[in-house]
């Protein structure tokens, strides 16, 4: 009796181990599978601009090299332009991903200075201007007079712009509206698109790494920039919320207390 109850403890431990094995092999095909997918994301983003900036830089080398003549300068201009563009859309890929690391591995820290969120905010569009023109973005902005705290300059740049680079992507076209309000306690950053909107049940995901919409992703990027926000709106012990519906827009709000930020590790 004493034996047959053995083996049967032997044979259920034996099961659950065998269990055990087969969901670390799923759990470890499927993290092969994500970065198998990330790394093919990132490879063809980057490759994208790269081969428009060697068409432009080799166009632009046989024309003048061949030239008998002067060459027009709206040409060169014109493949200027574009060669600029792609050069920086690397530029802003390989920072995000730069970000992300930095932020994953918690070798950010929050150094609180202050300053008014108002002037920030414009100099932040002052310096979007013209990718919003190529998105064909209109872009207004509100604030409600001076909302001055204690933030981390830097980083908070890289969310504004971060959140208004996302509503250039799934807005391009339509207007995008910014806007800037002081309470006695918090300030809140609103940036407002008329693009495609995000369905309710993927509100959550999108602010995850390398996730964005079901419905969304011919749009170009890693899926990193929410994700960022929402690391450094936490660190700054903020918070950030989108309220959209497909086909009706989207609206991020960013809410930050107005005292200083405390360093912040384990990012998520």
């Amino acid at each position: 009796m004493r034996l047959r109850a053995e083996r049967r403890a032997l044979e259920e431990e034996r099961a659950r181990l065998a269990c055990e094995l087969e969901a670390a092999r799923a759990d470890a095909l499927q993290a092969e599978q994500r970065l198998e997918s990330v790394l093919n994301t990132v490879s063809h983003e980057l490759r994208t601009p790269l081969q428009a900036l060697h068409i432009c830089l080799e166009l632009l080398h046989a024309r003048i090299r061949g030239a008998a003549d002067e060459v027009p300068q709206a040409w060169v201009l014109s493949h200027l332009e574009k060669a600029k563009r792609s050069s920086n859309r690397m530029t802003r890929l390989v920072r995000a991903l730069l970000d992300a690391s930095r932020l994953h591995a918690g070798r950010i820290e929050i150094r609180p200075e202050r300053f008014d969120l108002s002037s920030l905010v414009a100099d932040v569009l002052s310096a979007a201007r013209d990718e919003l023109a190529w998105a064909r973005c209109p872009c207004t902005f509100s604030s409600h007079g001076k909302v001055f705290g204690q933030w981390d300059r830097p980083l908070l740049e890289l969310v504004i712009h971060n959140l208004l680079s996302n509503a250039m992507k799934y807005g391009a076209g339509q207007p995008v509206h910014v806007e800037v309000e002081g309470f006695e306690t918090s300030a809140r950053i609103t940036v407002k698109d008329h693009g495609l909107g995000i369905p309710i049940e993927d509100h959550a995901r999108i602010f995850q790494r390398f996730e964005r919409a079901h419905t969304m992703t011919h749009v170009a990027g890693f899926g990193l920039g929410l994700w960022i926000v929402k690391q450094v709106a936490a660190a700054m012990h903020g918070t950030v919320t989108v309220a959209s519906r497909p086909g009706e827009g989207a609206t991020f709000v960013l809410s930050l207390p107005r005292g200083p930020a405390t360093v912040r590790a384990g990012f998520e």
